[in-house]
């Protein structure tokens, strides 16, 4: 069991967990008196590891309309102006959704700004282990050292079978 140390966690906001030993990397999920679950990709199978955040263009839909509402509501001077739904013009309604459009609009582009969902992926052969990271930073470290070479001496002899035989003779002479 030497070998299974745990090098590194990465705590996900689902509350699972990604842990990183010198052979695997192990996805823990536990759901309490639902279950557990389990996911390993053996460290030498992982072929890409990916940490990205973005913003959602959806927030920036929902503020760009609610922006437009209030603009609709400022130019068109308000519901009754156009629609002759409420015909008295100082109606209350008509301040009530022009403001509160002009406040859902604010909010929704501070939402888009600031709200930067992460997500780190984890690819193997065979396998995607995914997952939304608490922290940013966390799930650079974890990735730095999930890429590194965990021991110095590790991965020598897989360099040196892949090293061609030293060439002796007429081949040296021929190099371009």
């Amino acid at each position: 069991m030497s070998e299974e140390n745990e090098i590194a966690w990465l705590k996900l906001s689902d509350g699972s967990d990604l842990v990183l030993t010198r052979l695997h990397v192990i996805h823990r999920r536990d759901r309490g008196v639902l279950g557990e679950s389990r996911s390993i990709v053996p460290r030498s199978a992982i072929s890409r590891v990916r940490i990205a955040w973005r913003r959602s263009l959806g927030l920036a839909a929902l503020g760009a309309a609610s922006a437009a509402v209030y603009l609709f509501m400022l130019v068109g001077g308000g519901l009754g102006g156009i629609s002759g739904i409420f015909p008295e013009p100082g109606a209350t309604l008509d301040l009530a959704v022009q403001y509160g459009s002009l406040v859902a609009a604010a909010a929704f582009l501070a939402s888009f700004w600031f709200y930067k969902p992460m997500e780190i992926e984890i690819a193997a052969g065979t396998a995607t282990i995914t997952g939304t990271p608490k922290s940013y930073e966390e799930a650079q470290e974890f990735s730095a050292r999930l890429t590194a070479e965990s021991e110095p001496g590790e991965r020598t002899g897989e360099r040196e079978a892949e090293a061609p035989a030293q060439r002796t003779g007429r081949e040296s002479e021929w190099e371009l």
